[in-house]
């Protein structure tokens, strides 16, 4: 499940940077702003993911581990 999230996160952030980039060439301040703001936002959400795979994983590794010994 967070291995789909990430995914989805991971394309929304190169979308969000390539239209910051394109703000900068000659876009507004506001818009700017507003994007740096999802860009945050993105960021946090990808982290906040990212631990939450890390902590699937450890969880599949260990009922694998558990299964071994049984």
């Amino acid at each position: 499940m967070s291995l789909a999230k990430a995914d989805r996160l991971f394309h929304e952030r190169n979308e969000l940077q390539r239209r910051y980039l394109a703000s900068r060439q000659g876009g507004s301040r506001q818009r700017r702003r507003d994007l740096e703001a999802a860009l945050d936002l993105n960021t946090r959400e990808v982290r906040a993911t990212l631990a939450s795979l890390a902590a699937e994983i450890r969880a599949v590794r260990s009922v694998q581990k558990a299964a071994r010994y049984h």
